[in-house]
């Protein structure tokens, strides 16, 4: 049985780490069976640290506090391995390592007294007083740094049998990432609201509120009444389990719901065929044109045999030949081909461009596979860095492409055309930057051979 076998970890590494060392400590979890989670929450068994320093700004660490979850040092994975089952994991807690460590040193630490108790009852109590801002609705609202972390966050509904709809609420406790200046709150807490039906209308929600405070302590205060009383009569609001509507929330948190549902999610046999099919075709046409494999060759080398077709370009608009015959030279001295052809017009010119950019594309997603073209469809589909998802035949997208298809074209043409599948293709960076308040969207045709999807799936369109 593996060693992680239903274990869920969420890692909290610094960023000072190098990558190799965070893959490997990713990869000894996944490979024996545990679960890696980005948020904690009640299912998370140990929350895997690498830095005492870090772990005492971490807000993840504050929240396996709260959950009771042990906080451990990145050696309990290693141990564990090692020792093929889950070693007891007190020698390697946080506090266990910290306690000695201050003992060495010769530090002791107080522990709170009641007048501390009657204090933090007092600011608990007091902390609802807060001044709350209706975004939308009035001026004045206090300034907040724009680079935040949402360090927790609750998302709760309710369904609306009559309208057949679905309210939501979602709050968030946000963090500034760095010290807030003179005059401003580095804590926050955000709320969305509204109904799902008038969020695909519009794409923001009906009502935003925030509120600022100076502590950490009344914030998660503020935070916590606010859950319960949303989830308290008349509300009676319920929490959303697994997976809710991606466009709730702010754009921080849905950027982040979207890489942790991305990391998490099974692939389903329809996205694994397409994924195969794109990688292969991709890999097929370079071994097919090119004389050495695309894993032997540097990204430098492919930006220079660009630079020779532009010169190229230039030498067919004089109409100088030799200076043409001498540039194609160069062009395949630094990308070598099966079978060498004029680059004398500007077709030719084109698909070499094309070609290019398809060895850039191939060079960068197979650096994350680790150049294994067998490699496990997963490491592929993650390389790519998209969402993918096959529609079902009676989704409401399936339709709109699909009537969208045959209103395109004429009654004979659409007669002949015959839908296999239909995917959707979420990219994290563009979604949350998406103005989806603007009028007038509309879906637009694009094709491409089968070999570009490489590039357009993993950079889009260029």
């Amino acid at each position: 049985m593996p060693v992680f076998e239903d274990v869920e970890l969420v890692l909290d590494v610094d960023t000072v780490t190098p990558y190799r060392q965070k893959q490997e400590l990713r990869q000894l979890i996944t490979r024996n069976g545990g679960h890696i989670s980005y948020l904690v929450t009640r299912k998370s068994k140990f929350v895997v640290v690498n830095s005492t320093e870090n772990s005492r700004k971490s807000f993840k660490c504050k929240a396996a506090k709260a959950y009771g979850i042990p906080v451990v040092y990145s050696d309990f994975v290693y141990a564990c391995v090692q020792e093929g089952h889950l070693v007891d994991y007190f020698p390697f807690t946080l506090t266990e390592q910290e306690c000695s460590s201050a003992f060495q040193k010769g530090r002791i630490v107080a522990t709170a007294t009641a007048a501390d108790s009657s204090q933090r009852q007092t600011q608990k109590r007091s902390v609802l007083k807060v001044k709350i801002w209706k975004v939308g609705e009035e001026g004045g609202i206090p300034c907040f740094a724009q680079d935040y972390t949402v360090a927790k966050y609750t998302i709760l509904k309710r369904e609306d049998r009559y309208k057949n709809d679905t309210h939501y609420h979602v709050i968030e406790l946000h963090v500034a990432n760095a010290a807030a200046p003179s005059g401003q709150s580095r804590y926050r807490v955000s709320s969305h609201s509204g109904s799902l039906k008038e969020l695909d209308k519009t794409g923001n929600a009906e009502r935003r509120t925030l509120a600022f405070f100076p502590s950490v302590s009344d914030c998660v205060s503020f935070y916590a009444e606010q859950c319960k009383k949303q989830q308290r009569a008349p509300r009676s609001l319920q929490l959303a389990e697994g997976t809710f509507h991606s466009g709730v929330g702010s754009r921080q948190l849905q950027k982040m719901r979207a890489e942790s549902l991305a990391e998490a999610r099974d692939i389903s046999d329809g996205v694994r065929h397409l994924v195969e099919r794109v990688w292969n075709e991709a890999h097929g046409e370079l071994t097919a044109v090119l004389a050495t494999p695309v894993e032997s060759l540097a990204l430098n080398k492919v930006r220079e045999a660009e630079a020779v077709l532009v010169q190229l370009q230039t030498a067919l608009d004089s109409r100088d030949e030799h200076k043409v015959a001498a540039l194609a030279d160069d062009f395949y001295r630094f990308l070598p081909h099966r079978v060498r052809v004029p680059l004398d017009n500007r077709r030719d010119l084109v698909r070499k461009e094309e070609l290019c950019q398809l060895v850039k594309d191939m060079l960068c997603v197979s650096e994350a596979t680790g150049w294994s073209v067998r490699g496990s469809t997963a490491a592929k589909y993650k390389a790519l860095r998209c969402d993918l998802q096959l529609l079902l035949n009676d989704d409401l997208e399936y339709a709109q492409v699909e009537t969208l298809t045959s209103s395109t074209s004429d009654s004979a043409a659409a007669a002949a055309i015959n839908i296999t599948n239909i995917y959707k293709v979420k990219r994290v960076q563009e979604y949350v930057t998406f103005r989806g308040d603007l009028s007038n969207r509309r879906l637009l045709f694009h094709s491409s051979k089968v070999e570009n999807f490489l590039g357009i799936l993993s950079r889009l369109l260029v």
